[in-house]
């Protein structure tokens, strides 16, 4: 039998040298190396990308939500534009027969103008509105009033309360139906409805079968929406006889809202003529649409954003330095957008048409 010799298996089992392990090692180190700065640059990139995502979808939601709500200004059921009448500029009344007078103003605004232009004091129903002072630009604010999109006691098709149950600490819309009736109410008192408390006001007028059947209630809506100076959010807060009732957070990273009216004169078929920041009280009730811009930020920070950003919305027109909104430097900011939208108050457009 022929032998191996002693050399080969030793040849074949000769192992690294300490050089080809140096290099293996050096290898694998910039492998690994190499494969982390792929990981931390995918996850900065991500985490930016979120952070994006963060602020856009904030600033979205408040602007559609915003048009939902202020576009419904000024409805009133089924009474005609031109049959609304009222005098009474009070948006924190506690006062029945002021409600009962306040119809024409749907809309009313307290602007918050740029650093050095002073702005319009907060109501006394509303305290934690940021106005501007010594620390920069404040927000401004806009109330609406309206009537509800159901009336008391309707119900689904299940048969389940669609509205929620009257009170007497909230004031309730009834439109007379019967043409008879409407036409003698707006010829005697000028207002062919009743507004009065709930529960144990009084509501007679008639449905359009003019017999025994009264006409519907709806509750009377009056609500300010701003962006608060505690937190970074917008707000609504309602308004009853009992007073302002507790705040509701709408949109959380929402830091800026600017507003611009659009008003109508008398004589222009609904169509807006001017549009101002701060409409005088005569204004008020021909007051068409608002244009809004809101400014949101993400939750956490960002070092991409360490530059100053200046954003242009409404009176913040970027003329001059105190007309501009700026966020300063820093070695981290949030990511802010601005977004933007025209909102069409339907209701008061047509009475103005009328």
């Amino acid at each position: 039998m022929k032998r191996t010799p002693s050399f080969a298996h030793a040849r074949r089992a000769r192992g690294l040298t300490l050089v080809e392990l140096m290099v293996s090692l050096v290898i694998g180190m910039l492998l690994v190396a190499a494969m982390a700065t792929l990981f931390v640059a995918n996850s900065r990139s991500r985490r930016e990308v979120e952070i994006s995502a963060d602020a856009t979808e904030s600033g979205r939601y408040a602007i559609d939500l915003l048009t939902r709500e202020l576009s419904q200004a000024g409805f009133y059921g089924t009474v005609a534009g031109k049959d609304v009448n009222g005098s009474t500029n009070l948006p924190c009344s506690t006062t029945l027969s002021e409600w009962n007078d306040s119809l024409p103003y749907h809309v009313i605004g307290w602007n918050s103008a740029a650093t050095g232009a002073g702005s319009v004091a907060n109501p006394a129903c509303l305290t934690t509105r940021k106005v501007t002072d010594a620390t920069g630009p404040g927000t401004d604010a806009i109330y609406i009033q309206r009537a509800s999109t159901c009336y008391v006691g309707e119900k689904d098709s299940s048969g389940n309360d669609i509205c929620e149950a009257e009170s007497a600490n909230n004031v309730y819309l009834q439109v007379s139906e019967c043409a008879s009736e409407y036409n003698s109410l707006v010829a005697t008192t000028g207002k062919p409805y009743v507004v009065d408390r709930g529960v144990s006001g009084s509501f007679p007028l008639k449905d359009n079968a003019c017999g025994g059947t009264n006409s519907v209630k709806r509750k009377v809506i009056r609500r300010i929406y701003y962006v608060d100076q505690n937190e970074i959010a917008l707000k609504s807060i309602d308004l009853n006889l009992s007073g302002p009732q507790e705040a509701i957070t709408l949109v959380e990273n929402i830091e800026q809202m600017q507003i611009e009216y659009a008003i109508a004169a008398a004589t222009s078929a609904g169509t807006a003529q001017t549009f101002s920041s701060a409409p005088t009280a005569a204004d008020w009730p021909n007051v068409v649409g608002a244009r809004i811009w809101v400014v949101s930020r993400s939750t956490d920070l960002t070092s991409s954003a360490a530059a100053a950003s200046n954003f242009v919305a409404g009176d913040f027109d970027g003329s001059d330095a105190a007309h501009t909104l700026t966020f300063a430097a820093a070695t981290t900011n949030p990511k802010r957008r601005v977004y933007s939208a025209y909102i069409p108050f339907n209701t008061p457009k047509i009475r103005v048409e009328q």
